[in-house]
């Protein structure tokens, strides 16, 4: 997936992006918020000759089969690193387990609860449809690495808060 793809996904998760956002970026991130694969199926159809298109069928075909695991390296900062996987467990749920290195902030969408997120850690979740987990993480520097997973559920926890507007954390 191509940087500019991860920038508009995390942008529509209220990740804080610099510079205009345009139309079919916007409508490629609402696609990926939907949780619905048609959704970016239909995006790709609707803009035949955006730059994002080819990134909306990559990620419905991901959501049909899962990507339980993806790992990033900054391509300025090689110390730079994030890791995420997702893995079904018993009873309808999914462990979500991330691990960070050389970042001095960090994002984890839809799972980013209050305070510090610390530098590798795991959390379960319901399951329910479609789960899509995003990483980005930010050096001091201001260079960034982002990963993502997904399996068929999504992510439902009561006592995980809607994500703030800015999804920036210190690790």
């Amino acid at each position: 997936m191509s940087n500019a793809s991860i920038v508009a996904i995390l942008a529509a998760l209220g990740i804080i992006v610099t510079g205009a956002i345009t139309p079919d970026a916007r409508a490629f991130a609402a696609a990926v918020r939907s949780t619905d694969s048609a959704a970016l199926v239909q995006f790709a159809r609707s803009y035949p000759e955006s730059q994002f298109a080819p990134d909306a069928l990559l990620v419905a075909a991901q959501d049909a089969k899962g990507r339980e695991y993806d790992k990033a390296v900054s391509s300025v900062n090689g110390n730079l690193t994030c890791e995420l996987w997702i893995e079904r467990v018993e009873g309808g749920e999914a462990k979500v387990r991330w691990s960070i290195s050389g970042a001095s902030e960090a994002g984890l969408m839809p799972l980013n609860s209050k305070g510090t997120l610390p530098a590798s850690g795991e959390r379960t979740v319901k399951l329910e449809g479609l789960a899509r987990v995003f990483l980005k993480v930010r050096d001091s520097s201001g260079n960034e690495a982002s990963c993502w997973v997904t399996t068929n559920g999504s992510a439902k926890s009561d006592d995980v808060p809607p994500p703030p507007p800015s999804l920036v954390a210190s690790v």
